[in-house]
Order: structure tokens, then C-alpha cells, then sequence
């Protein structure tokens, strides 16, 4: 019989269980959610109008979902309005990691400001392997 060991160790952050594969990955899936609640304008309203009130104070809710930065938004909602979640995903094939990074840290840790690269004037960057201009990473 062969067992598999369990790579995710279980932590603990502001109070709260999680396991995740890297929270350093906070702040990129943090832009993600952003750019998604953009896309997603009926679960912003409800944060907007709702959020002050509470309707969702005192209920636990747990859901088993693919963790894309959509489902992040969801969750986010859900705990605005006041409800306790608890998440797991369903499927290690479709989780995006920064997207679960970002729900554990929280929407109001403060994000690094990128760094920019530079080229010197007048020179692009090549990739070493074709010559043409380097991807972006």
C-alpha cells in the first residue's frame, strides 16, 4: 500500500486555519481579484449596499469550489456581508495559488510596489535563446 504525505502543512494567520502553497503570492493574486471584481458587478453591488448592515452576521458557510480569483471574490462577499467562511477547493488542477494567497492575507495588506526594469536607452533586452525581445515575466 502506498500513502502520500500531505506537502500543505496547516497554519495559522490573524486567527484563522489555512493551508496554502505560497503567500507570497498574495499580492499578484490581490491585483487578480481586483481586475475581477470588475467583471463581476452584481456580487459589488451587494458588498456596496449591503456591507454596513450585516444580513449575513452570525451564519457559517462552507463551499468546496474550484479557488479562481472569481471564487475569491465570492468569498470576500460572503465574509463583507458579515457571514464566517470556510473554503476548501475542489480540484489541485484548477487552484490558483494566488488567488488562495491573496483571501488568506486579506484585502487590506499592503502591497509591495512593483519594481520596475529597466533597459539602458536605445538597447531592448533579448532573449538568449532566440535573439527576438525577451518575454515578459
Amino acid at each position: 500500500m502506498t500513502t502520500t504525505e500531505n506537502a500543505l502543512s496547516t497554519d495559522v494567520r490573524n486567527g484563522i486555519e489555512y493551508k496554502v502553497a505560497d503567500l507570497s503570492l498574495a499580492d499578484f493574486g490581490r491585483k487578480e481579484i481586483e481586475l475581477a471584481e470588475h467583471e463581476m458587478p452584481g456580487l459589488m453591488s451587494l458588498r456596496r449596499e449591503y456591507a454596513d448592515v450585516k444580513p449575513l452576521k452570525g451564519a457559517r458557510i462552507s463551499g468546496s469550489l474550484h479557488m479562481t480569483v472569481q471564487t475569491a471574490v465570492l468569498i470576500e462577499t460572503l465574509t463583507s456581508l458579515g457571514a464566517e467562511v470556510r473554503w476548501a477547493s475542489c480540484n489541485i488542477f484548477s487552484t490558483q495559488d494566488h488567488a488562495a494567497a491573496a483571501v488568506v492575507v486579506g484585502r487590506t495588506a499592503r502591497r509591495r510596489s512593483p519594481r520596475a526594469r529597466r533597459c539602458s536607452p536605445g538597447r531592448a533586452r533579448r532573449s538568449r535563446s532566440t535573439g527576438g525581445p525577451a518575454s515578459r515575466r
